[in-house]
């Protein structure tokens, strides 16, 4: 494998992807225990507050990693953002639904995907956080 940026394309997510990203998350789902609990379907890669979302392909069609940019439902966890970030819980969107290919990690891939979801993040005029579990340690 080579380490250079150009071996991969972030491309914005379509429906067609969604099994395939499913299949890729079994995968992660295997090594990291990400995530948690496992999904009852593919909704999971795409709830009602989902701004965008994008993957990750090598070569014409593999399918090695995905994000989500979501808005922030009103909780416990958008106030502590909130008060973390020194804004509005209405200024913030979370990067949420990252994962790649254990087979594709250490090659800026994951790296890919964030700057792509934080670029527009900005656009939106939203400042971004990082939504990640604390037993995740590939995150």
């Amino acid at each position: 494998m080579t380490t250079t940026d150009d071996t991969f394309e972030v491309r914005q997510r379509l429906e067609s992807d969604l099994p395939g990203c499913m299949r890729l998350i079994a995968t992660v789902h295997n090594v990291d225990r990400y995530p948690y609990k496992w999904p009852k379907d593919v909704r999971w890669l795409s709830p009602e507050y989902e701004l965008s979302a994008w993957v990750l392909v090598r070569g014409p069609d593999t399918i090695v990693g995905h994000v989500s940019l979501q808005g922030l439902r009103r909780n416990e966890m958008s106030d502590l953002w909130s008060v973390g970030a020194g804004c509005d819980p209405d200024e913030l969107v979370a990067i949420s639904r990252l994962f790649v290919d254990p087979a594709c990690r250490g090659l800026q891939s994951g790296r890919l995907l964030a700057e792509t979801a934080m670029r527009y993040a900005t656009k939106l005029g939203r400042r971004t956080v990082l939504d990640v579990a604390a037993h995740n340690q590939a995150a």
